[in-house]
């Protein structure tokens, strides 16, 4: 079983690891840098959905664009100081929105 794991599911499993462990530690306020691993941490897994899987689509979108476009999206208001921008990459949203990705790559 782990033999047959592809290059984008162990991508996306790593690059769960940061947001899990962030969103436990943070309770109210989020920090800069822990917003913008928590943007790479999604970028990470959109490039693993890109390299082996971009066929996976969710709503008529490519399913790697989602997490390209939040952790771009996301780290570009986090660099320009915006709190929308440290809220979009939470520990929390960013598990999220990796889980959502983890979990429709097991269903394919």
């Amino acid at each position: 079983m782990v033999a047959n794991i592809g290059w984008a599911l162990t991508a996306n499993i790593v690059g769960l690891i940061w947001p899990v462990i962030t969103a436990i530690k943070q309770k109210h306020f989020v920090k800069r840098d822990d917003a913008v691993y928590c943007g790479i941490s999604l970028i990470v897994i959109a490039i693993g959905l890109i390299i082996e899987n971009p066929a996976l689509k969710l709503w008529q979108l490519p399913l790697y664009a989602y997490p390209l476009v939040v952790g771009i999206l996301g780290i570009g208001l986090v660099v320009k100081r915006e709190k929308i921008g440290q809220k979009i990459l939470s520990g929390w949203v960013t598990a999220l929105i990796g889980l959502i990705v983890l979990i429709m790559q097991f269903a394919s």
